[in-house]
């Protein structure tokens, strides 16, 4: 004869185990931030995608220890790379850092909340993987939450 726990002691431990799990999971909105920086290697940059607050003043820190200048394009809609000159117009905010450079720019963020992409080599193929992606938040919802980030 096979013993079953009762219900409810069950449920309890099911809803334990849901809590447990639950508060090991990241929270999205800690690496919300007023300040973006982007690393650039040879064939990479590092990280590869940023979390803003909508329509605040963004710092864009930008590291460039490689031999070529790079790019940071913020697109206000999607494009296919490599660039083309017809897909200029939306381009949101654009930043170059020189060669052996590292540099610090503003700029505000978008108003709207959604995920933006962000083109570090305009001319790269989609797979060459120069393509990255900046999440903006509503500033409201993170103030409501307590998730917007400190000065």
């Amino acid at each position: 004869m096979s013993h079953q726990p009762p219900v409810k002691q069950s449920f309890f431990l099911l809803a334990v185990l849901v809590f447990l799990l639950a508060s090991c999971a990241p929270d999205p909105y800690k690496t919300v931030s007023t300040t973006v920086q982007v690393t650039f290697q040879e064939d990479s940059f590092t990280p590869r995608q940023w979390k803003v607050p909508s329509g605040e003043q963004i710092e864009l820190k930008l590291d460039n220890s490689t031999g070529t200048p790079r790019s940071w394009l913020l697109m206000a809609h999607p494009v296919e790379v490599p660039l083309q000159d017809a897909d200029r117009e939306f381009i949101y905010f654009e930043a170059e850092v020189p060669a052996n450079t590292t540099q610090s720019l503003f700029f505000n963020a978008p108003n709207a909340p959604g995920e933006y992409d962000i083109l570090l080599d305009p001319s790269a193929e989609a797979e060459d993987g120069w393509v990255g992606k900046l999440i903006v938040y509503q500033t409201s919802f993170l103030k409501e939450t307590g998730h917007f980030p400190a000065p």
